[in-house]
């Protein structure tokens, strides 16, 4: 009997239980291998499968993946005597060779470097003695030319997600396509890496030879390979990836696995930690041509390495279509001639049903390729992309391709604007022989009709033009917002397609000044709660940048909604107009501001683990942090944002001073002794006031936390509430599990022990990670199943009885406070008194096991079942906490006034993006149940039924105090959306936007996509100095110099829209970045525009 089941839940049918776990093994393999490979089953019994006679047979033009190529003619000597571009000259001392000089003293094309003469040379033009005296693990990026990545210390193996490829091309020639390689992306990481690099392991031990081989005299080839690849993992996620200084001993910290790399093969090594497939092609001497000698190779359709190794690129590309007419010559001489440092990228694609990733001929799903199956459904059908690089190595001179597969299921689609259009138009009009070769044809019938419907219902929905003329779309990503290198946004929105309105506009600002819109973004929340596709996505570099995007916005009529990583999982953050980013205005300004040590200045864009990261530098650390640090400072602060610890009240406590764009688009300096008022709005601004562009932020000397966690009986929390519960340590973070009537407590305090990591854990680990996804899957159908759940799982990480097991470390400070959130989820947190905090548990926990009477809540249990943890943290925001550097309390706060706060954080998962059934009942008693204890909902969390007039008297006069100060901020309601109209006091008579509709987005969870419709264009009125009225156009049409900002001459706070401290941002040269400030009846400014002819 699981302790703590009563009531309803022990009534309950174990035979369902039984059935839970029987199922389980079915969920598993469904979602965590094969996500519906039905076909598995025929490739485990070496079965053909039949198929009714109602299905397809394959049409005449469907070519056998076996049948053999076409005899092609050898090619002669041509390029014998043509060497690449040797690097010889980026090391001191070594001259430049000539060809005669090369071709006379070669290394054999079978020759071992390691045992022939150092004299010889390879074709790069080193010797085998200066190869050797350069050693294991030289500077590759010095010797190849392409720069080392940047360290990604932010990147979360357990979080990324592939980056959507587009490659998509119209009209469709065959061409490599070939794109510039981005060094940061070389070798990219999922949180598939795990399970990836199993099953190529596996593939491995199946199939040996057919997908790792390696022929004699690619010995150098293979170990630059290697190296290369660790010396890449290793600078871009130093995190996770590490060499000795032995330059042997190498650590993935992802699989738990340290060896020495020098003890097996380097393409061992190299299927052992890197995910992707590579081919190594040397130069023959005697002919100047590339073989294939060497490769790793565990996502080939149709083919394997076992059948290609060893041939010329003509004989490997035999079975392409008019590769010889059309390709041949260019890619020989391609090869021959590629430098070190032109490395280069591209895709290419094919449809598939499910995720075949190794299809050697024969295989079953090989076979299946050749009819079209009635029985098969849209979610099997997916995009297969295999993103493709090509570099020259700079010491072998081999070309190495290396390539990896991407999936994407169609049904993705549909909501993507324009690739619907742009891929029926490949399929329907584009080369007959090249879409036969891409072998579509076996899931075109149920691919056509739809992407013919998706692509109605966006001409119907506008998203799409009607006579849109399909062509190449500027970008070949179908959601930037993932983690990459972005190219221009210029590419991708040119100003001659702007609408005319906007371009008049753009015509009377400076034009040095950036204004680079993005269009096609899809945004998302972190949780894939929300999603929306804003008209144009900014991401400025500098204040003018932005003040010209808020210019134009105010001009337009265009609301101006701010985002950052998006961890909100409401829709306070969603657009269908303008949304800004502020991930590149993230630099730090000052050190040590007006001398007082830890007083840092930075750009509002920075996210808190950089920051920390920075401060880290200068021996300093944020004195607090919440759950996770990729959230950008003002987001952070914006939201109410607060850790657990008696000791710390709101982040935003730390900043003493910031500066807001409003919409005005000046710029206004805020304290508290400094537009007071604003300060105060705009600590817990929730985006409605401006766009925050610096803070200032006290931070304090860096310190190492210990911190420890373990299994306690809920008797216990409850027992010593009142004592020590939350004093013991500095911080106390408590994770209820209600069904077990148990909790985790975890503790942290300031030590000077040495450093230790916590040992890998259950929960941790993949397998953990991925039994509690799929188990939180299966209560999905079977909800009755999550007390058992809530037992195995947390029973296998901290023990099956109180005080089993603990758990402990000592970290820095920076990371010691984080923790992992997991899955996609909702979150319900609520602030109340924590000296309410028992009654509140004990009647929640009664609701949760059917004591209706004792919970005094009215609404029935019966029927819900909720998951756990649920999360228990506290701070002190109250005013007898002295640990608030600015002094000051935000309006909006959440938190009590007169002792500390107890939040309760009721989490529901959505695993697979899968809302939970009891979401709706299970919130509601929830929030009935807060607020009978006086509580406030967290303002970025799920609530569900709190509506205005209800925060109008929760937060009584401080409320209207901040709706007073926002009015006069953005008087016209530029930062105004939905979100705030529905729960704020705000006038509907402001904004620019309104909820249009809101609806499933189709993707294969229960994410929604959020349309707003636009509240009409409003002729916007400034006010000038003298109190008048400046508008846009004079009443010839043309535009006034805009009235000029005034400065305060003392230290008074004035009005902030008319008399602040407020600057517009203009350089001598008229590109914008400096301040020139006009005194209150004076006119330097406007006459030094007027003599510079700049435009503001």
């Amino acid at each position: 009997m699981i302790p703590g089941l009563d009531n309803q839940h022990d009534q309950h049918n174990l035979g369902i239980q039984f059935l839970a776990w029987a199922v389980l093994a079915g969920i598993l393999l469904y979602h965590g291998i094969y996500r519906g490979k039905i076909d598995v089953l025929y490739r485990w019994l070496r079965l053909r499968p039949s198929y009714p006679a109602s299905i397809a047979a394959p049409p005449s033009r469907y070519v056998a993946p076996q049948k053999k190529p076409e005899t092609v003619s050898p090619p002669g000597k041509e390029y014998a005597s043509i060497f690449p571009p040797s690097r010889r000259q980026t090391l001191n001392g070594y001259e430049s060779l000539s060809d005669k000089e090369l071709s006379g003293n070669l290394i054999g094309f079978e020759e071992d470097f390691r045992h022939c003469e150092p004299s010889k040379y390879v074709a790069s033009g080193f010797s085998v003695a200066e190869i050797k005296q350069l050693g294991d693990f030289p500077d590759y990026s010095k010797l190849s030319g392409i720069p080392p990545p940047e360290a990604y210390r932010q990147f979360d193996i357990d979080k990324a997600l592939p980056r959507p490829y587009r490659p998509f091309r119209w009209s469709y020639h065959q061409t490599m396509s070939l794109i510039k390689m981005e060094p940061d992306w070389w070798l990219e990481l999922e949180n598939t890496y795990r399970p990836r690099i199993a099953q190529r392991k596996q593939l491995y031990e199946q199939y040996g030879e057919s997908v790792l081989q390696y022929l004699p005299g690619s010995e150098l080839a293979c170990k630059e390979l290697m190296e290369m690849c660790m010396q890449f993992l290793c600078t871009r996620y130093p995190h996770y990836f590490s060499l000795a200084d032995d330059k042997k001993t190498f650590e993935n910290k992802i699989l738990g696995s340290t060896e020495d790399i020098t003890s097996k093969h380097p393409l061992l090594v190299l299927l052992d930690h890197v995910p992707e497939d590579f081919a190594i092609m040397l130069r023959n001497p005697e002919t100047g041509y590339y073989q294939f000698r060497a490769g790793v190779i565990c996502s080939a359709i149709g083919w394997n390495l076992g059948a290609k190794i060893n041939q010329q690129l003509h004989e490997i590309h035999a079975p392409v279509p008019h590769y010889k007419e059309k390709m041949q010559f260019s890619m020989d001489r391609f090869f021959a001639k590629m430098p070190t440092d032109k490395a280069i990228q591209r895709g290419s694609w094919g449809l598939e049903v499910d995720q075949p990733l190794y299809v050697p001929p024969g295989d079953p799903h090989d076979l299946d390729r050749g009819c079209q199956s009635a029985e098969l459904t849209a979610a099997r059908c997916h995009l297969r992309v295999d993103w493709q690089t090509l570099r020259r190595l700079p010491l072998s001179a081999s070309v190495v391709f290396n390539f990896k597969a991407v999936f994407t299921p169609i049904e993705e689609f549909r909501d993507e604007p324009y690739i619907p259009s742009l891929i029926l138009k490949v399929l329907n009009e584009g080369n007959e022989a090249l879409i036969k070769y891409k072998n579509t044809w076996h899931v075109e019938h149920v691919v056509k009709p739809l992407l013919e419907q998706y692509k109605r219902e966006q001409i119907e929905s506008g998203i799409v033009p009607e006579n849109w003329d399909v062509h190449t779309l500027d970008e070949n990503w179908a959601a930037p917002n993932l983690p990459r290198v972005r190219r221009n946004a210029a590419e991708a929105l040119r100003a001659k397609e702007f609408e005319p309105r906007l371009q008049k506009e753009l015509s009377r600002l400076d034009p040095s000044v950036p204004f680079n819109p993005e269009v096609r973004y899809l945004h998302h929340t972190w949780a894939q709660t929300f999603f929306s596709r804003p008209e144009f996505f900014f991401q400025p570099s500098t204040v003018p940048e932005l003040q010209k995007i808020v210019t134009l916005g105010r001009r337009l009529g265009k609301r101006i909604c701010v985002t950052g990583f998006g961890h909100s999982p409401s829709d306070l953050s969603l657009t269908s107009q303008w949304l800004v980013n502020l991930d590149k205005l993230s630099r730090v300004l000052e050190w040590d501001v007006g001398g007082k040590p830890g007083l840092v200045r930075f750009e509002a864009g920075r996210s808190l683990g950089n920051l920390n990261e920075s401060l880290a530098e200068k021996g300093y650390t944020l004195p607090n942090l919440g759950s996770i640090n990729v959230q950008s400072v003002a987001g952070a602060i914006s939201t109410g944002t607060h850790g657990s610890s008696l000791k710390h009240g709101l982040l935003s406590n730390s900043i003493t001073a910031l500066k807001i764009l409003l919409s005005n688009s000046k710029v206004v300096d805020c304290s508290a002794e400094k537009n007071a008022s604003l300060f105060r709005a705009a600590l817990l601004s929730l985006g409605s006031l401006g766009i925050i562009v610096e803070l200032t932020f006290q931070a304090v000397p860096d310190f190492n936390i210990k911190w420890s966690q373990s299994l306690w009986t809920l008797d216990h929390i409850l027992d010593t509430w009142d004592t020590d519960l939350w004093t013991q340590q500095e911080y106390t973070r408590v994770w209820w599990l209600p069904y077990l009537s148990r909790a985790v407590i975890w503790r942290g305090g300031h030590t000077s022990e040495p450093l230790r990591e916590p040992k890998r854990s259950f929960y941790g680990g993949i397998v953990g990670f991925s039994l509690y996804h799929n188990l939180l899957y299966l209560a999905q159908y079977i909800p009755s199943a999550l007390p058992w759940i809530e037992w195995l799982i947390f029973g296998m990480q901290y023990g099956f009885t109180p005080g089993a097991h603990s758990l402990s470390a000592v970290q820095p400070a920076r990371q010691g406070l984080l923790m992992d959130c997991l899955y996609s989820q909702f979150v319900n947190e609520w602030a109340l008194p924590l000296s309410r905090g028992p009654e509140a548990i004990r009647r929640l926990s009664a609701w949760i096991h059917g004591d209706e009477a004792t919970a005094r809540i009215p609404l029935p249990s019966s029927g819900v079942w909720v998951h756990c943890p649920i999360e228990v943290r506290v701070s002190d925001n109250s005013t007898s906490n002295l640990n608030n550097p600015s002094g000051v309390r935000p309006y909006l706060a959440p938190t009590v006034d007169t002792e500390p706060t107890l939040y309760l954080n009721a989490t529901l998962y959505r695993p697979y993006g899968r809302d939970p059934p009891c979401r709706a009942r299970y919130f509601e008693a929830f929030e009935w149940l807060m607020r009978d204890m006086g509580g406030r909902p967290h303002w970025a969390k799920n609530f569900v039924s709190v509506a205005r007039p209800e925060f109008e008297a929760m937060y009584g006069t401080d409320m209207a105090e901040f709706v007073r100060v926002r009015d006069e901020a953005d008087p016209q309601g530029l930062f105004v959306g939905e979100w705030h109209h529905r729960n704020l006091p705000i006038s509907d008579a402001v904004g620019f936007e309104a909820e249009e509709g809101v609806r499933r987005l189709g993707t294969g969870g229960d994410g929604l996509l959020w349309t707003g419709r636009s509240c009409g264009n409003r002729v916007i009125k400034i006010e000038t100095a003298d109190g008048g009225q400046d508008q846009d156009d004079d009443e010839d049409g043309k535009q006034k110099l805009p009235s000029p900002p005034l400065t305060s001459t003392s230290e008074e706070s004035f009005d902030y829209m008319a008399k602040g401290e407020a600057s517009v941002m203009v350089k001598e040269d008229g590109s914008g970045g400096g301040y020139y400030e006009r005194q209150s009846g004076y006119f330097e400014l406007t006459l030094l525009c007027i003599a510079l002819d700049v435009r503001i």
